[in-house]
């Protein structure tokens, strides 16, 4: 399946791969440890093989890095978790996210989106296409007026959401929000590379006009963007590096780069000393990162920086071929 080439694919984008906030659980699936294996004979009928996972492991000779790519939004057949993913979970001290589980955890009980704005919706919005949002809502039950004090992204987000419900894929069970729960019930250190409000900023400083055009391509192509969403997804669970990052961060790149360089590349740049920093010096903890999939691919991803700075990366994956990331 082509990528679609339209503006709405970073603004799905910042959802699945680029922004936990962006989609947030109302309240995580309670966390729990793996199941035991059935047996052999009937694995194959009683559980869905693990998702490949995009795990690299990052070494200074102190100690030792992971990075996990995300799928921010999961189904209950996308459990139990590869074997690399668990033996990881276990070695690291310390577990980050992109927002820390402690305000990861405010935003949802809020159940809620900051993302007002001083102009009504129906101000900014062409008829058009305030007129199929009005249709779009009506079918889940809403108004429009319920959503006139929010910004085009975070409508586009609830459009998307809608979408994402009907295929079985929920941010309660989304990697970020799994492991969040695994890691504070295990005692282990947490925290965050970024704020609730450095997202929002990010999501918000994308131009009016792009939000726009977004929310009414994503309004115009909802079949479409479901079909994409699920290529995507099976991408993801493959582990497949190259088809991920050519439906997601390269489509990104040429379609939209405004959005691009606000989402992956200037908030990389940001984690990144944040990221040397659990490497460098004597620190001997081992540290677990898990952040959106888009964050690790290509020339502006992390795992090709901290190449690029002398660390040893290697993939970490005993199912996968050996797929180096572009």
């Amino acid at each position: 399946m082509k990528p679609m080439r339209m503006s709405a694919w970073s603004t799905m984008l910042a959802g699945l791969l680029g922004f936990v906030l962006a989609l947030p659980a109302a309240r995580a699936e309670p966390a729990t440890q793996p199941s035991a294996a059935p047996r052999g004979d009937v694995l194959a009928a009683t559980q869905p093989r693990p998702p490949r996972p995009l795990l690299w492991k990052v070494s200074d000779g102190d100690n030792d890095l992971y990075l996990l790519g995300s799928f921010h939004l999961l189904s209950k057949d996308d459990y139990p978790l590869a074997d690399e993913v668990e033996a990881a979970f276990a070695d690291a001290e310390l577990v980050y996210f992109e927002i820390s589980p402690e305000e990861m955890s405010r935003v949802n009980h809020a159940n809620a989106l900051p993302a007002r704005s001083e102009q009504r919706l129906s101000d900014v919005l062409p008829p058009q296409v305030r007129d199929k949002l009005a249709v779009a809502l009506l079918e889940t039950g809403r108004r429009i007026e319920d959503v006139e004090a929010l910004q085009p992204w975070a409508v586009n987000m609830a459009v998307l959401t809608g979408i994402t419900d009907s295929m079985g894929l929920s941010a309660s069970r989304g990697l970020d929000q799994h492991l969040m729960g695994r890691a504070l019930t295990a005692g282990k250190r947490t925290g965050g590379l970024e704020t609730a409000g450095d997202q929002r900023a990010a999501l918000a400083g994308v131009s009016l006009a792009v939000q726009i055009q977004a929310l009414d391509e994503l309004l115009e192509h909802r079949e479409l963007m479901a079909r994409t969403i699920a290529d995507l997804h099976a991408a993801w669970r493959d582990g497949d590096v190259e088809r991920l990052d050519r439906l997601a961060r390269r489509n990104m790149q040429q379609n939209n780069p405004e959005s691009y360089e606000l989402i992956n590349v200037a908030r990389n740049a940001r984690w990144l000393p944040i990221i040397q920093s659990m490497l460098d010096g004597s620190r001997t903890d081992d540290a677990l990162i898990v952040v959106g999939s888009l964050h690790l691919l290509g020339e502006d991803g992390l795992v090709h920086a901290l190449q690029r700075r002398g660390y040893r990366v290697e993939r970490v994956c005993a199912d996968c071929a050996q797929v180096v990331a572009r």
